[in-house]
């Protein structure tokens, strides 16, 4: 396995494979796919030859604060150590930035990140807007 912190390899074919191997983005092209991940701030990528079977990334300002954000693996290449790899690999991209925030999807992936420093906020909350169930229209209440 090679991780890369470049996005030169990445293609809308590779992307959007990996996307559909993980059942995720159905509601986006393989464009938008390239596009949400080429334009993070930070990435690492795994790769077995010219198989892209992981990715995480980050949306950051590169002093206050980061958020983790879409870490994905091949079905087939889980539990093999690639994500806590990729995550590591972030972590020391990232650096002393003050806060580092992750929004797993899954609970299930929880022990990777509390293993490798992460601890659930008490008081905190993850609030998100799903737009693909309000038709892109933000309701004010």
């Amino acid at each position: 396995m090679e991780l890369r912190t470049d996005k030169e390899k990445l293609n809308t074919e590779n992307t959007s494979s990996l996307f559909r191997s993980v059942s995720w983005g159905s509601s986006l092209t393989p464009e938008e796919m390239l596009l949400a991940v080429t334009a993070s701030d930070h990435i690492v990528t795994a790769w077995e030859g010219d198989t892209l079977i992981g990715l995480v990334r980050s949306l950051d300002d590169g002093v206050w604060s980061a958020n983790i954000d879409c870490m994905m693996v091949r079905r087939e290449n889980q539990r093999q150590g690639v994500a806590r790899a990729m995550l590591t690999k972030l972590l020391e991209q990232l650096g002393d930035i003050r806060y580092i925030s992750a929004s797993p999807n899954e609970k299930f992936i929880l022990p990777l990140y509390t293993g490798l420093g992460f601890r659930l906020v008490e008081d905190g909350s993850l609030l998100q807007i799903d737009n693909t169930l309000t038709g892109g229209t933000h309701n004010e209440s």
